[in-house]
């Protein structure tokens, strides 16, 4: 086969436009699964509370919790005395006792810390300083309220998300399916880790490195096995990535070597987008598409294809769930 050239490289920002311009998110699947398996999950809708947090006029402090009109008139130098009830609390200057977190009697609307009352017996208690209403006491609603928007669509689930779904009355989630990742090893000369070394024999791990990306930045990797350096089972390969996976991607073949055949048989398979990225390195990258899904070509040569995964195959996940990857860490450095 005649050797290829790149008398042209598409630049990397064109590249990347036109290939993720033929992506559509929207045929990406969702499904629901339970609140704490949502860890870093997507959500496929907007999510809304379906009960007020909290549900209940609840205590904010231990102590006792009053009408604040019954205080009204107690100062440091002029106590007032109140009786401990454990009905409906109807008569006047009543008290009852109540703990952070418990749920405010009906008939009373404020709290007093316990470290502000002074036991006198059992039954009586007396106050040194009178209280406003809703004092210490949790409102209906106070973190959230029923029908109200609690998380947007494409939104990555953080740990405190899952408490906020659960408390607000979700017990399970509607997220994004981890789009798949169709995973194409090619060349004659790969070996398995493991197997024995033999000159001109290469350790094939290019495709462990692109599957630990892929689950990094949400994907499902599916990784195939090797094909030799024959245009039909190349071929036959990469269709059956695509029609199983949402994006398909093979790894060398995209270079200017003899046995380099990956972007004919993307060509062939379906459309060829580009060959040739302007990128140092990644320069024989290989863009397109096939049974409708996106096609990325990687080069053979490691730190080429890494380059290529957080150019092209990062933001092809972004779009697929509507959701940046987590970012990396920037730190000013001198190049030697």
């Amino acid at each position: 086969m005649a050797r290829k050239r790149y008398l042209k490289k598409t630049p990397l920002e064109e590249a990347r436009k036109v290939f993720l311009a033929g992506i559509d998110p929207s045929k990406l699947r969702s499904e629901m699964v339970p609140v704490e398996d949502a860890l870093n999950r997507i959500t496929a809708e907007p999510v809304f509370a379906r009960i007020s947090s909290p549900h209940y006029h609840a205590g904010a402090m231990d102590g006792i919790c009053v009408r604040a009109e019954d205080t009204f008139g107690a100062t440091e130098f002029v106590g007032k005395k109140l009786t401990r009830v454990l009905e409906d609390g109807s008569k006047p200057n009543a008290f009852a006792y109540v703990d952070t977190g418990n749920a405010v009697p009906a008939w009373a609307n404020a709290v007093i810390m316990i470290e502000k009352v002074r036991q006198l017996d059992d039954d009586t208690v007396e106050i040194f300083e009178s209280v406003a209403p809703w004092n210490h006491v949790r409102l209906v609603g106070e973190d959230v309220v029923a029908t109200e928007l609690l998380l947007p669509r494409s939104h990555r689930l953080r740990p405190y998300d899952l408490g906020a779904l659960l408390a607000a009355g979700h017990t399970s989630v509607r997220v994004k399916v981890h789009p798949r990742v169709g995973i194409i090893p090619t060349g004659d000369e790969l070996i398995q880790p493991g197997e024995e070394t033999t000159p001109g024999a290469v350790i094939e791990f290019n495709s462990t490195v692109l599957a630990a990306f892929v689950r990094e930045w949400g994907g499902v990797p599916v990784r195939y096995s090797k094909v030799r350096d024959d245009p039909a089972l190349l071929r036959q390969a990469l269709v059956r990535a695509a029609e199983e996976c949402d994006v398909a991607t093979i790894i060398a073949g995209s270079s200017a070597g003899e046995h380099d055949l990956t972007a004919d048989v993307v060509a062939a398979a379906g459309e060829l987008l580009a060959h040739g990225i302007d990128v140092m390195p990644g320069k024989p990258a290989v863009l397109g598409a096939a049974e409708g899904k996106p096609v990325i070509g990687f080069p053979g040569y490691p730190v080429s294809a890494i380059v290529i995964a957080r150019e092209i195959m990062k933001p092809t996940l972004e779009k697929f769930l509507g959701c940046a990857a987590p970012s990396y860490p920037t730190v000013r450095a001198v190049v030697p």
